[in-house]
């Protein structure tokens, strides 16, 4: 990427060996997810678009280090990390992140999103997965270098998107 340069893209978790190896980055409820459906959202008052995505986009700006989902809703949607370090986006039309939170430090190398030049932890939850495809447990994603939690490291392959918008996640 050059200075100026935006991507749209969706991630996929790479584990080699282990049940969260290429499930899809998931925004729901305010986190990010694996083995989790994405949620979005359309006003009634919105025409909805039939060709929009369910999967769960990010847009990466050049030259800053910030992130953010890849949405048509007014003022768009901020990706952070909270104080415990857990990976989150904003409600839409908010830019509340919360105290201790941070929208700064996020890069795009060797096809990979990096918070901090670290990769991200994904922790296994009490939510049971609402994939059909058997994996039994949602992984929630923080960013490596703000939590001490233990759950199973990853990298974050960014795979480009081209394609509709989701109006809004939720």
């Amino acid at each position: 990427m050059v200075a100026n340069e935006s991507i749209s893209f969706t991630g996929v978790a790479i584990r080699s060996g282990s049940d969260i190896q290429y499930a899809p980055i998931a925004a729901s409820g305010t986190n990010f997810w694996l083995n989790k459906d994405t949620v979005t959202y359309t006003p009634p008052n919105v025409p909805v678009n039939t060709n929009a995505t369910t999967s769960t986009v990010f847009g990466f700006y050049l030259p800053a280090d910030t992130l953010s989902l890849d949405v048509t809703v007014p003022g768009g949607q901020q990706v952070y990390v909270s104080a415990d370090g857990a990976l989150k986006y904003t409600v839409a039309r908010s830019a509340n992140t919360g105290e201790g939170s941070t929208v700064n430090g996020f890069g795009i190398a060797q096809g990979h999103l990096l918070f901090e030049n670290n990769d991200f932890i994904a922790v296994a939850t009490n939510e049971t997965s609402n994939i059909p495809d058997g994996k039994g447990t949602a992984y929630q994603i923080y960013a490596a270098s703000r939590t001490n939690l233990t759950g199973e490291g990853f990298a974050f392959r960014a795979v480009e998107f081209e394609g509709e918008n989701a109006w809004q996640y939720s």
